[in-house]
C-alpha cells in the first residue's frame, strides 16, 4: 500500500476564478436594478394613493354638483315641452276661434252667452 498522501487543494485556474467574479457582478447588477425598480414602484404606488385620497372629496363635490344640474335639466325640459305645445296649439289653424275666447273678452258669433240669473223666492 502506498502511504496516503496529503490532497493539495485544487487550485482555480485563473479564468475559471474571473468568470465567476464577472457572474457574481452581472448577478449584483440585476440585484441593484430589481431593487431600484421595485423600490420606484413603491414610491409611485404611494404617490398615486395619495392622490387619490386627496381627489375623494372633490370628486364628491362634483358628483354632487352634476346630480344638482341634471335635475335642472329635468325642470327645463318639463318647461319646454309645456311651452312648446302652447306653441303648437297657438299655431294651429283650429285652434283660432277657441283661444281668441280665451284671451279676449269676444265670443264667436255663432255662439250666444248664458247669463245666469237667480230669482228669489
Amino acid at each position: 500500500m502506498k502511504p496516503q498522501q496529503k490532497r493539495q487543494p485544487i487550485r482555480q485556474k485563473p479564468r475559471q476564478a474571473a468568470k465567476r467574479s464577472e457572474t457574481k457582478r452581472v448577478h449584483q447588477g440585476i440585484a441593484i436594478e430589481a431593487s431600484l425598480k421595485i423600490g420606484m414602484n413603491v414610491i409611485l404606488s404611494i404617490a398615486s394613493v395619495t392622490a387619490l385620497i386627496k381627489l375623494w372629496p372633490y370628486q364628491e363635490i362634483q358628483q354632487a354638483k352634476l346630480a344638482e344640474v341634471r335635475r335642472a335639466v329635468a325642470e327645463s325640459e318639463i318647461r319646454v315641452d309645456q311651452l312648446r305645445n302652447q306653441l303648437n296649439r297657438n299655431f294651429d289653424p283650429e285652434q283660432t276661434k277657441k283661444l281668441m275666447q280665451e284671451q279676449s273678452y269676444r265670443v264667436d258669433p255663432n255662439q250666444r252667452r248664458i247669463f245666469w240669473m237667480y230669482q228669489e223666492q
